[in-house]
């Protein structure tokens, strides 16, 4: 995968994981708004039929006497709130359909005073009341909570996530597309560059980012690399120079010797001056050899005192071998 895909993708993943999160938060945060003013509309509704129906009942046998509406028998009725009395007994209720509430559950909402709960498949909410007599019941209110508000938000959000993430995408095509243009440049220079040109260096802006930092850092690069490719073409310069002169003496000393006929100790001379130019250009070979190993392995060369005086005499002994008659002035 291309450095431009990935970067978009993540980006994606890292937008889509934080909307996400937030259409969540959004979402939950209005169903809990939702149901709390569903619960306080119950709640309101509870205390306004408990004021109305019991709110004067002076005798508890008065609780038994109360009217119901015309709806208790609807089966299908989506609300209902149901009234016990102290001894948990049902006084009243919109609908003979519903089923009654346990012992338990009107012990808990005498003891919190206030509980919500979901019963039935419907949700319901009971409140302990007192009129003014001191008379205790409990009122349970109860209706289906089906917001089409949320199915409503929830379309909204989708769409919303839908056509963000899509301009996400495109947008972090383009702007990962923009970041990684200097990349794409300083990709085409390095292409250019070739071996028989190690002068060639990348342009950078000057600016104090990874990119220029890059580029800085390339460059001292190429110089070191210009510095190994001098220094081999040197170093071949030197063993050709080396090889060659042990080798032109010894051609030369052959050459002289097949000119004419030699006697034995002619040949013996040659031959020893040829072993002993063999001798030097094998210990050449022998010094050709260390250096490049320490070229190779990277190790600091150790420099000595040399006398130039010797240099001078091998030299000469050199010339001599090939020019047996020349004449030195020391």
């Amino acid at each position: 995968m291309q450095i431009r895909s990935k970067l978009t993708l993540q980006f994606i993943l890292i937008v889509a994981t934080i909307m996400m999160i937030s259409f969540f938060y959004i979402y939950n945060r209005f169903r809990d708004q939702l149901q709390d003013d569903f619960y306080e509309s119950l709640r309101s509704k509870a205390f306004l039929t408990g004021e109305m129906l019991v709110g004067k009942i002076k005798d508890k046998e008065e609780e038994f006497f109360q009217p119901k509406p015309g709806n208790e028998h609807n089966p299908l009725s989506s609300e209902n709130i149901a009234i016990y009395n102290s001894d948990n007994q049902l006084i009243y209720t919109f609908s003979d359909a519903k089923s009654k509430l346990n012992v338990d559950k009107l012990n808990q909402v005498r003891s919190d005073r206030e509980k919500r709960f979901v019963y039935d498949k419907f949700n319901s909410i009971g409140v302990l009341y007192r009129n003014k007599y001191g008379f205790e019941y409990v009122i349970v209110a109860e209706s289906v909570f089906n917001s089409s508000q949320l199915g409503k938000l929830l379309k909204i959000l989708a769409w919303v996530y839908v056509l963000f993430i899509s301009l996400v995408a495109l947008g972090g095509w383009i702007f990962a597309g923009q970041a990684l243009r200097p990349v794409n440049s300083i990709m085409n220079e390095v292409d250019a560059i070739l071996p028989s040109d190690m002068t060639h260096r990348l342009n950078h802006s000057g600016q104090k980012d990874e990119l220029s930092r890059l580029v800085q850092t390339f460059n001292k690069l190429l110089d070191r690399m210009q510095q190994v490719f001098v220094n081999q073409k040197q170093f071949l310069s030197n063993i050709s120079h080396e090889l060659k002169n042990p080798l032109n003496v010894i051609l030369s000393q052959i050459e002289v010797v097949l000119n004419k006929e030699r006697t034995a100790e002619e040949y013996r001379v040659v031959l020893k001056s040829v072993y002993e130019d063999v001798i030097e250009l094998s210990d050449v070979s022998s010094k050709i050899m260390q250096l490049s190993k320490i070229n190779a392995d990277g190790s600091s060369i150790r420099f000595e005192n040399f006398r130039i005086d010797e240099v001078l005499f091998q030299a000469k002994t050199a010339v001599k071998k090939c020019t047996p008659t020349i004449n030195f002035l020391w």
